[in-house]
């Protein structure tokens, strides 16, 4: 199940992903709200916190996450991913070398720590 976190500035997409997540949910649920961010922003801050295993998210859905992350390839400003396994938010650190932006990993007790990280400003082209 996915479900949006609401408590972030409007250029932030962040939702919270817990127990099977399926691919028509996350198309309905998490890439509508970053295609709303792009669509509104020239950047995206994106938050996942997975309080489930990334092996619960269908394959479809992983699809889909992989094809969200290509489609806004250069809107990427910051991405954050919270869970406990600590393998993920390392592949998500060393991957992160190839999207723009910054990404970075948290553990689920430092949920504050990465709102504030992912809520930071954008920063806007200068002409």
């Amino acid at each position: 199940m996915v479900e949006l976190l609401n408590d972030f500035p409007p250029y932030v997409a962040a939702y919270k992903a817990t127990g099977h997540v399926h691919k028509d949910e996350y198309e309905q649920v998490v890439m509508a709200r970053i295609n709303e961010v792009a669509a509104q922003y020239e950047k995206i801050n994106f938050l996942v916190l997975m309080d489930t295993d990334v092996w619960d998210y269908s394959f479809g859905s992983l699809v889909d996450y992989v094809k969200m992350t290509f489609e806004h390839f250069k809107q990427w400003n910051r991405l954050a991913i919270i869970s406990n396994e600590q393998w993920l938010g390392k592949i998500y650190e060393v991957f992160g070398g190839l999207v723009y932006g910054k990404v970075k990993s948290f553990e689920l007790n430092q949920y504050e720590e990465a709102k504030q990280w992912v809520s930071q400003p954008i920063e806007q082209k200068t002409s």
